[in-house]
């Protein structure tokens, strides 16, 4: 029972994180229809700032909240500059350009930080544990699953009860109808981009 527990959570950690991954896939696609091959990239730059910051240090709630906003700015940037100027082109142009933007990532990434392997900070020690059920349970995973519940169901509330979630839901649905009631689309996909963008970064340091 006690390896079943410490198991579960140990998956349900990873799976918070993966969720919040592919949860950024959807929000960019639904909104925009551009699949973002670049996500991995921004997921590793929002670890890498995030052990920066930390390292220099910055409080952690505080650097998680910076690398959070930066990471978020940084895919809005990209979809401002590379993806809106190819706005109605064939799928494959789009896909192609996000792998591009990927590639650049990767190298930009490697040129500031290096490519030597980084323990990620936490506010408590690595090695902390809960007992849950009678199993000890790594606090990070408890911390995992919290912190990706609560986005998520933040991000949901947000969707149904806030104008720019009708909005996303709006373009989602029909953008031509959505730009012919004066919704403000191209805000709408800087406004996916920098949340799908804030999502990588907070699942980098889940």
């Amino acid at each position: 029972m006690t390896t079943f527990v410490q198991l579960c959570a140990s998956g349900l950690a990873l799976g918070a994180a993966y969720a919040l991954v592919a949860l950024g896939f959807v929000v960019i696609y639904r909104a925009s229809h551009v699949f973002n091959f670049a996500q991995g990239e921004l997921l590793g730059f929002g670890a890498m700032l995030m052990s920066s910051l930390a390292g220099a240090g910055v409080p952690w709630a505080v650097a998680l909240a910076v690398t959070m906003i930066a990471t978020g700015t940084l895919g809005a940037a990209i979809e401002r500059v590379a993806l809106r100027p190819l706005l109605g082109r064939p799928v494959f142009v789009t896909i192609i350009l996000t792998i591009f933007v990927g590639l650049l990532l990767h190298a930009a990434v490697v040129i500031l930080w290096g490519s030597d392997p980084r323990g990620m900070p936490t506010p408590w020690e690595r090695t902390g544990t809960v007992s849950i059920l009678g199993a000890s349970v790594l606090v990070s995973s408890v911390w995992a699953v919290i912190a990706g519940g609560l986005a998520l169901g933040v991000f949901f509330v947000a969707i149904k009860r806030t104008r720019l979630g009708v909005a996303m839901r709006a373009a989602a649905c029909d953008q031509e109808v959505a730009l012919a009631l004066g919704i403000r689309v191209g805000r709408v996909f800087g406004a996916s981009w920098f949340i799908a963008s804030a999502f990588a970064a907070l699942a980098a340091n889940g």
